[in-house]
């Protein structure tokens, strides 16, 4: 009887344990791009595709069929990134810049045609010569949609919170305004 109860407790006990892991890996993979149609599941066609800011702004965008973004040129070293992978950098003098994308978030209403999406940087870490840059980021892009579908009008506001170090400056404060941050007007247009 004790053997029974002593191995019942010892089997109770994994399963418990492996039900608990499990668990914590489902809430580990957080979907890395979430999708919101408002009034519809369906996200539209003509957004599906590559879309690049005019000008030296260096955003991209890359939609797919289901909403999702698969991929985007970062202005913050022109580097391109995608959601849940992180990204590593070769540098000049050896050093090299580290990214690690956080959630992206796509929302578009198609009573209004307006399309907002959210880039969130959980990290970066930059080398630039003697210097590093590092720090995490928010970047968040609304506007209408043209009536033609080929161009994008935002208002792109970012949240920048970092900090550089360089040998005459240890610690420079490069963050924006954790309210308000900056904001500027630029156009995208569909490439492809």
């Amino acid at each position: 009887m004790k053997k029974t109860f002593y191995l019942l407790t010892i089997g109770y006990w994994l399963l418990a344990t492996v039900f608990i892991s499990g668990c914590n890996e489902s809430v580990k993979k957080e979907k890395a791009v979430e999708v919101i149609v408002e009034d519809s599941n369906q996200f539209p066609e003509f957004l599906v595709g590559r879309w690049k800011a005019e000008g030296s702004r260096g955003w991209e965008f890359v939609f797919e069929r289901n909403g999702t973004i698969s991929s985007i040129v970062h202005t913050l070293g022109t580097v391109h990134l995608k959601p849940n992978e992180i990204t590593t950098v070769p540098m000049k003098m050896d050093g090299q810049s580290i990214y690690e994308p956080g959630k992206w978030i796509v929302d578009y209403e198609p009573t209004t045609n307006i399309l907002t999406v959210e880039i969130d940087l959980k990290s970066f870490y930059l080398e630039i010569g003697t210097g590093t840059v590092e720090g995490s980021c928010s970047d968040i892009f609304t506007g209408p949609i043209s009536e033609n579908k080929l161009i994008w009008r935002v208002n792109w506001v970012t949240f920048l919170n970092a900090m550089a170090h360089t040998p005459e400056n240890p610690s420079t404060d490069l963050s924006s305004d954790p309210i308000y941050g900056e904001s500027q007007d630029i156009i995208f247009n569909k490439v492809e």
